[in-house]
């Protein structure tokens, strides 16, 4: 069977063709989500080792957004939020910090994390994520976007289970 290469479409189906095409990057473009103009900062103070109560401080900042703000905070396994609440709500001002503060501890060897959201409610919001290595002599917290699991043979071996901590750190209170 030969096709007619020269035959002319018609004018209606170029048309919805083309109406569709626009339609659809329309739509793709409005659901296009901008970057975050929030900035959040999260920190440690002093060093999470296993079984000290320590302070988790997070500032955010919204560069062009005003109106009701919150902070949430997801501790992963092997952390405890001591005194505070996860959540914050309050009045933001664009261009002003808001911040918020928690007292945690970890509780086990090895790795896990802290996840922070901020946002202008219904506006904007922007996130980040604290992994952190306990033992009970030290710890490292590497602030990144993404957890990735350090290479094999990169850090010491975590503390050897069972690690006594307080009632209190263990979340027994």
């Amino acid at each position: 069977m030969k096709m007619n290469l020269k035959k002319r479409l018609p004018i209606k189906y170029l048309a919805r063709t083309g109406l569709s095409l626009c339609l659809g990057l329309v739509l793709l473009t409005a659901c296009r989500s901008a970057s975050s103009t929030i900035e959040v900062k999260a920190e440690i103070i002093p060093a999470p080792v296993i079984g000290e109560v320590v302070t988790l401080k997070i500032e955010a900042l919204s560069e062009k957004f005003s109106g009701d703000g919150g902070i949430w905070i997801t501790t992963f396994d092997g952390i405890n939020l001591v005194n505070g609440n996860s959540q914050w709500y309050g009045p933001v001002k664009a261009g002003e910090p808001f911040s918020h503060g928690v007292s945690i501890c970890v509780f086990q060897p090895g790795f896990t994390g802290i996840y922070v959201a901020a946002s202008v409610i219904g506006k904007d919001i922007g996130e980040t994520q604290l992994n952190i290595y306990s033992t009970i002599t030290s710890a490292e917290i590497d602030p990144r976007s993404r957890y990735r699991q350090p290479p094999q043979g990169s850090t010491p071996t975590p503390t050897p289970e069972p690690v006594s901590v307080s009632p209190e750190c263990a979340g027994d209170n």
